[in-house]
């Protein structure tokens, strides 16, 4: 399920797709709209997908926009970024390739707007599927348009994905009878008379079904020109219940037998094939090639590129072709192309598909090492063909080979398929017979469904795991330490007690690893008690036990802790600085399976520091990275965002999240209901108060039942919707827990005086807390205290300290985008007698240099010096997406039009 959300369109004509897709491309190039859009064409074979695509393409003026296109083919479908040519030109070759290609795109947008067509999405490779949908997400911030065409296909998870995130999704329904004549006309030069329109009826719309028919026409002597304009059939050939691909059998009947073997060798290639190559999978010398190339040709099925090479004009010509290929012959055909593969140096994917549907037995080994060869190629930086590829030896009725499982298995996981690993390892790991395959797989099974969220399940998977007689004792320490980290994520961290035992019982077996595990559970359980500095204590600790930073630091989701730790105990700037080392190691370390952590962690660190803008772009970023990853710890991003969403006046933007997050069913993290409070936040941006305290009495009751540092967040925002809501009780109920002993140890002093000074109205109190707030750099809790100060001076008759708590609120508030929060404290006030007119500096702040904020002032200045948004994330330690939606702020704020512009008026 996408944040953005899919637009599925309506059962429409070829000429409303046709509108709808130009007009979508023409808003991005003549830049009409803000961002750029995703667009999936799907169609049935022959309907005429890339037809419509290239005329898109060609309605583009030139000079307007860049036009990329890059096409799957289906023998390359287990080649990683085999495509990528157009999209990484001029770029280093080392890397991964997904990333330059995201790089040269991002520079290609900086320069002006951008249009990509990948047309045949099914027969992409899995790696490159994934970059389209990364691509999907950042034309939320770029003026790119991409646009796919594909057939349907529910079968491959990942164009499941990229159509599921596409901005919108379109079906291309057959031509009108209109439109067939019109296509009639275009290939005769006449109208097609009424026996010829009732034979072109079986076509059902199909343009290529069409042009077959015509073709079976003409090859029979069966057309004549009737009058000045028409074009009628002579007689009605037996056609019927014919379909397209007999019409292509019928086609394919006429040649003779060299030219059929000729088409045959181009549909085992699968691709485009060069004819020394196409000679050397043929049974017959290169000089009798000539010939039977040119007849192949001369059918209309394959052409001639002016390279020099051949293919087949349409993906479904060689599907039929293929599939009246002997078995035997087939499979001999593969055979020759995967020995010219490896004598060409090939990539070992390609040699070992061919070797897949070869089916040899007495090559076993040969497929076995290609796999392995494969495997080890694309392991790094394409774990979905490494997974593709394996998935393929089941499709053939073979088991992956054990050494191989474990990749399989991996693979899958790091490309957020953890529920089709969790299958997988539960189908094979009974029957492996190696033990140290099945450990791995075991920990896999229990990280993959960690990593979803799944508790119930991983609880399971780990006691049963523990249970196993001979488990190493270093093993089982690991598992309990695992489970209780586990059960802290959920909110049900273990009784202390039963934390301390455990970590003597560590400390007494002398496993370091272990005490370092279980520390960092200890750690948060600190945290969650209010506790910051202690749990601080904590994790120095824990780094002293830590030998191979490699392998605990990087693997754990608790890798963000220390910033989490940090912001809690001294605020955003020693937050940031935590979350930098947590960022360079996971880089370091290759864990990118916990960006959304991180990016989660750094999108509180902003939102508390009142740079809401950075916090939306970390925010975006790391929801889309737990999509990619299949993580399901999600409900704080998800909550923070529609939090601000709310705050900004955007209630369906946020209703529509959270509704999203609901319906996923997946747990609260740390059991907290954050995204109630962002379901609070709604319901206070549309007025609707009496609702909003009715939720707030609910919430409270649950923080108040289980007190931890959740209650001190959510405890100002509970009292404030009481007070204007009128609900005395409530907001007495608050002011006595803050001060309850077991509430008071996790309510900072901070939280406790500004409750209080709201609910005596006192603005000393808030005041002090206001500074304690500003000093720590709490930049979003102080406007918040600065509108209760100004509210509490009013009612005290102190105009001129409510005029002036409340300037500063503003100001804050129109940093942040708070738009409902202005409204409302203007309204406060207003019934205080406090009014107040516009100011100059307000207005200046709403637009140019002086409204941006200060990253988006660095990012500019460094856009100015020439960096990429991948040199400046490296520099500022965030992801290449996250700079790019500043960026995009930056453009909002300024009016200007692209980076050249930026570059050119930065500084000046």
């Amino acid at each position: 399920m996408s944040y953005a959300g899919s637009r599925r369109s309506p059962p429409a004509d070829r000429g409303a797709v046709e509108r709808t897709v130009h007009d979508l491309v023409h808003g991005v190039v003549g830049g009409r709209t803000l961002s750029g859009a995703s667009v999936v064409i799907e169609g049935a074979p022959g309907i005429g997908k890339t037809y419509l695509a290239q005329r898109i393409l060609a309605s583009v003026p030139p000079g307007a926009a860049r036009v990329l296109t890059v096409a799957g083919e289906p023998g390359r479908r287990n080649e990683a970024f085999a495509v990528l040519g157009p999209l990484t030109s001029g770029r280093p070759g080392n890397g991964d390739p997904g990333d330059a290609a995201l790089d040269r795109v991002d520079e290609l947008c900086a320069e002006g707007p951008v249009v990509l067509c990948a047309e045949d999405a099914h027969h992409l490779d899995a790696a490159t599927l994934r970059l389209m949908r990364r691509l999907a997400w950042a034309s939320h911030s770029l003026p790119l348009v991409l646009l796919v065409t594909t057939r349907p296909t529910v079968s491959r998870e990942p164009l499941a994905k990229l159509i599921a995130q596409a901005t919108v999704w379109l079906r291309l329904p057959p031509m009108g009878s209109m439109m067939v004549e019109r296509l009639v006309f275009e290939r005769t030069g006449r109208w097609p008379g009424p026996r010829l329109s009732r034979v072109l009826r079986m076509a059902a719309g199909n343009p290529l079904f069409v042009g077959e028919l015509l073709r079976t026409y003409r090859a029979a002597g069966g057309l004549a020109e009737e009058g000045a304009d028409l074009i009628e059939a002579r007689f009605e050939l037996d056609l019927r219940g014919t379909g397209l691909d007999e019409v292509i059998r019928g086609h394919l009947a006429q040649l003779d037998q060299p030219a059929r073997d000729v088409l045959g060798a181009i549909a085992v290639w699968g691709a485009d094939i060069g004819v020394d190559d196409l000679a050397r999978l043929l049974p017959l010398p290169r000089a009798a090639l000539d010939e039977p190339l040119d007849r192949a040709i001369a059918s209309g099925l394959v052409r001639r590129d002016p390279a020099g090479s051949v293919g087949f004009v349409h993906e479904l010509f060689r599907e039929v072709t293929y599939g009246g290929l002997a078995e035997q012959d087939r499979r001999a055909a593969h055979q020759r192309a995967a020995a010219a593969l490896v004598a060409d140096g090939y990539r070992p994917a390609l040699v070992g598909d061919h070797l897949l549907r070869a089916a040899a037995d007495d090559d076993r080994q040969a497929l076995v090492t290609a796999l392995h060869e494969a495997v080890a190629a694309t392991r790094q930086y394409a774990p979905e063909v490494t997974a593709d590829l394996l998935d393929d030896v089941a499709a053939v009725g073979a088991d992956v080979p054990e050494p191989l499982l474990f990749d399989q298995v991996s693979a899958l996981f790091h490309q957020g398929r953890g529920e089709a690993a969790e299958i997988l390892v539960r189908e094979r790991i009974q029957s492996v017979a190696d033990p140290s395959v099945a450990a791995k797989l075991q920990l896999v099974l229990i990280r993959s469904l960690m990593n979803r969220a799944d508790v119930r399940a991983a609880l399971t998977v780990i006691e049963s795991t523990a249970a196993i007689a001979g488990l190493p004792a270093a093993t089982v320490r690991q598992l309990e330490g695992t489970r209780a980290w586990l059960l802290t994520q959920g909110g049900q961290a273990p009784p202390a007690a039963e934390l301390d035992a455990m970590m003597a019982s560590f400390a007494a077996a002398h496993d370091s690893d272990a005490q370092a595990n279980l520390l960092a559970t200890i750690a948060l359980t600190a945290l969650l008690g209010g506790r910051a500095k202690q749990a601080r204590g904590y994790l120095h600790d824990r780094d002293k036990l830590i030998t191979d930073a490699s392998g605990f630091r990087a693997r754990a989701s608790a890798l963000s802790l220390p910033a989490i730790v940090e912001l809690a105990a001294a605020g955003p700037e020693a937050a940031r600085a935590a979350l930098r080392d947590a960022r360079r190691l996971s880089a370091e370390r290759d864990a990118s399976w916990v960006d959304p952590f991180l990016g989660a962690v750094a999108g509180g660190i902003a939102f508390t520091a009142g740079d809401w803008g950075g916090a939306v772009a970390e925010l975006d970023w790391a929801l889309e990275r737990a999509e990619e990853t299949g993580t399901g710890w999600i409900s704080r991003p998800v909550a923070l965002r529609s939090y601000i969403d709310a705050h900004r006046g955007a209630t369906a933007s946020a209703r529509a999240r959270l509704e999203s997050f609901r319906h996923r069913g997946l747990p609260l993290h740390y059991g907290h209901d954050r995204p109630g409070w962002a379901e609070l936040a709604v319901l206070e941006a549309e007025g609707a108060i009496r609702e909003a305290c009715t939720l707030a009495r609910t919430l409270w009751s649950a923080a108040r039942s289980k007190p931890d540092q959740w209650a001190a967040d959510l405890a100002p925002d509970i009292t404030r919707i009481a007070i204007v809501g009128l609900d005395r009780r409530l907001a007495d109920q608050v002011g006595q827990d803050v001060q309850a002993k077991d509430m008071a140890a996790v309510c900072p002093s901070a939280v406790s005086r500004l409750v209080h000074g709201m609910l005596d109205a006192d603005p000393d109190a808030i005041a002090e807390t206001a500074a304690e707030l500003a000093a720590a750099g709490r930049c979003t809790a102080e406007a918040l205290a600065r509108e209760e100060l100004a509210c509490a001076a009013a009612a005290a008759g102190d105009r001129d300290r409510a005029v002036s708590a409340l300037d500063e609120a503003l100001a804050a508030y129109q940093r942040m985008g708070a738009v409902t929060d202005r409204d409302r404290a203007l309204a406060r006030l207003r019934t205080l007698g406090i009014r107040r007119g516009p100011r100059a500096a307000r207005r200046e702040a709403d637009f140019g240099w002086q409204s941006l904020t200060a990253t988006e002032t660095r990012i500019a200045v460094l856009v100015r010096d020439g960096l990429t948004n991948r040199e400046i994330g490296t520099r500022l330690f965030i992801s290449p997406r996250t700079v790019q939606t500043h960026v995009s702020h930056i453009l909002q704020k300024t009016g200007l039009r692209s980076r050249v512009d930026i570059a050119r008026f930065a500084g000046v």
